[in-house]
């Protein structure tokens, strides 16, 4: 029953790292799935994180537990099972830890990096958008809230700012998992203040 169970967890493992990799639009395969789904953690949604982390610590104990009893009954150190269990705990400690606080994070709201480099590089492609002067990405959950002001040619009408929002605002939801977006304009000082990563894709 012992290895059965290891069997399914380890199953249920490969499931999580595989979600990660979708989450975080990855197409990876193998050994590569294993590095992929570590690296990209923070971009999966908040369910798939638990689950990868509880089957991590459901493999990764179960693994040690076995190396503990093959050692406590083939060596004098009968210690081994002790130090398992003190190991397995520890590891359950940080999942339940990482988990509340990366659930508070979302409750509360926390500024995503990433999204917002991923946005900022979308707007400054529009041609009329000379800058950025403000960029705000707040994560709720697996929700994003988008609050941006952008610097445009004074010149311009009601008529065309109008539709520079209506195009940017119809590009960002175009985006996963963004729900709220609030675009606001200022006239271009010529003193750009917005600079596109590098890596930006």
């Amino acid at each position: 029953d012992v290895y059965k169970r290891q069997v399914l967890e380890s199953g249920v493992f490969v499931k999580a790292m595989q979600e990660i990799a979708h989450d975080a639009k990855l197409d990876s395969k193998g050994p590569r799935l294993i590095l992929d789904s570590f690296r990209s953690l923070k971009q999966a949604k908040p369910a798939t994180r638990l689950v990868f982390l509880e089957d991590l610590v459901a493999t990764a104990g179960g693994v040690v537990a076995m190396l503990a009893v093959i050692i406590s009954h083939v060596t004098p150190f009968h210690q081994a099972e002790g130090i398992a269990s003190i190991l397995i705990g520890l590891m359950m400690f940080y999942v339940v830890g990482n988990v509340f606080l990366q659930n508070a994070a979302g409750a509360l709201g926390e500024a995503d990096e990433t999204m917002a480099a991923r946005l900022g590089g979308l707007i400054m492609k529009d041609p009329d958008v000379k800058d950025i002067s403000k960029l705000e990405v707040i994560k709720e959950g697996d929700h994003f809230h988008v609050e941006v002001e952008i610097e445009v040619d004074p010149t311009l009408t009601i008529a065309q700012a109008d539709d520079i929002k209506d195009r940017l605002e119809l590009q960002i939801r175009l985006q996963q998992g963004i729900i709220d977006v609030t675009i606001g304009f200022d006239e271009d000082d010529k003193i750009q203040q917005y600079v596109v990563a590098t890596d930006e894709t």
